[in-house]
């Protein structure tokens, strides 16, 4: 799949490297390992994190061309979610793209930038031209949306732990308050899957919430309309009593019902239904100025 390297690196306590130097050595220092995938290097639990999104990549492909798929010309086809998260207006990207970049993925191996950047079969359309960076975070954002899609449908046979990007990050408070929840956060769920599937899990199979679930179950009910919530906190804070604001209040509630409610639907226990529903509705006040009283009544 990929060639590896592992080096010894030196890290502060912020995760930072530090020179080999005897000045370095006098700090208060760990060792990691760390492995180098083409032009990037990472921690070794974050390289088996990108083994399962390989893995599923893996699996998305045989499915549908057999084991030479990334090499074939049979049409592969793209869960519509992908699509839509692609197709920005800014920097749209077709389905082809997608497709090319993750054969790119396949056969030159993940973190393999510049391979990716030479590669005159798969590297054009919207992909022509393209910087490592771009590569790069194209690359992550593509893998992760079709893991997210498909990692209900695949057995891994990986072990599961957190992601990490870069050095190793803090794991949320478990106590952390609805009232506490800050929308650009994307601790508690949203970069981390595995947090995301064990809270859906909960809730499908009918297990009550513990009151430390709920802030994550309230970013996973919420996770959809996350751009529109930041929209109205931006309106808000320029100008709380604007014709702007209280629009976008007026066009984004009905859409945020929509997810409220299809989150409560999957509730099997309607205790934890309910309670959801009002965490969420909660969190949503602080933005909107409504009352939750206002915002839990349903529409005629």
């Amino acid at each position: 799949m990929c060639k590896t390297k592992i080096n010894e690196m030196t890290y502060d306590e912020n995760g930072e490297i530090v020179p080999d130097t005897v000045a370095g050595k006098k700090r208060s220092t760990r060792s990691f390992k760390t492995i180098e995938l083409g032009d990037i290097k990472i921690a070794p639990l974050e390289f088996i994190e990108k083994l399962k999104l390989l893995e599923c990549l893996e699996d998305w492909g045989r499915s549908q061309a057999g084991p030479g798929w990334a090499t074939s010309d049979k049409t592969l086809e793209l869960p519509p979610e992908v699509m839509e998260q692609f197709s920005d207006a800014k920097d749209p990207w077709t389905a082809e793209d997608c497709v090319n970049l993750l054969k790119m993925i396949h056969i030159h191996g993940y973190g393999y930038w510049t391979l990716y950047c030479n590669d005159k079969t798969h590297c054009v359309g919207a992909l022509e031209g393209m910087k490592h960076e771009k590569a790069k975070l194209k690359s992550q954002r593509l893998l992760k949306i079709l893991y997210d899609v498909r990692h209900h449908l695949v057995n891994s046979k990986l072990p599961d732990l957190p992601v990490f990007i870069g050095a190793p990050q803090q794991t949320a408070k478990k106590n952390q308050k609805i009232e506490e929840l800050n929308i650009d956060d994307d601790s508690v769920v949203g970069k981390d899957e595995d947090d995301e599937s064990n809270i859906e899990m909960l809730i499908t199979m009918g297990k009550p919430l513990k009151r430390e679930h709920y802030p994550a179950a309230v970013k996973w009910t919420l996770r959809n309309g996350k751009d529109r919530l930041k929209r109205i906190k931006l309106l808000k804070d320029q100008d709380p009593k604007g014709p702007e604001f209280l629009k976008e209040v007026e066009e984004a509630l009905p859409e945020i019902r929509l997810y409220i409610n299809a989150a409560v639907e999957q509730c099997k226990d309607q205790a934890t239904g309910q309670k959801l529903k009002s965490a969420c509705w909660r969190f949503v006040s602080k933005f909107t100025l409504l009352t939750l009283e206002e915002l839990e009544k349903e529409p005629q």
